[in-house]
């Protein structure tokens, strides 16, 4: 099974377990977690400091994401149009520094 079978797969448990991804924690709590929706679906349990289980929370949230091939708020996937415009000017200018340097 491919990696991103594996992530349908996965989402699609959690589909039917009815709390779709992506997972995050409520941060008023701190370890209440909540799917998709807003729905509660998962608690960190409070065994340690507020700023532990909140850590704890979103480790688990983060763990789930990945799983269901989720990124991060704020990441761009690799194969994104924009980020591969934007490595491809950064790679530009490194050769034409590079060409420069070598004399070309």
């Amino acid at each position: 099974m491919s990696p991103a079978e594996a992530s349908q797969t996965f989402r699609a448990y959690l589909d039917a377990l009815g709390c779709p991804a992506p997972w995050a924690v409520v941060e008023r709590s701190g370890r209440m977690i909540v799917d998709a929706e807003g729905k509660p679906c998962a608690s960190a349990m409070p065994v340690a400091s507020v700023a532990i289980v909140h850590e704890r929370a979103e480790l688990i949230c983060s763990a789930v994401n990945a799983m269901a091939g989720v990124l991060p708020a704020g990441a761009m996937a690799p194969l994104d149009p924009a980020h591969l415009d934007a490595l491809s000017a950064e790679t530009a200018h490194f050769l034409r520094r590079v060409g420069a340097a070598a004399g070309e």
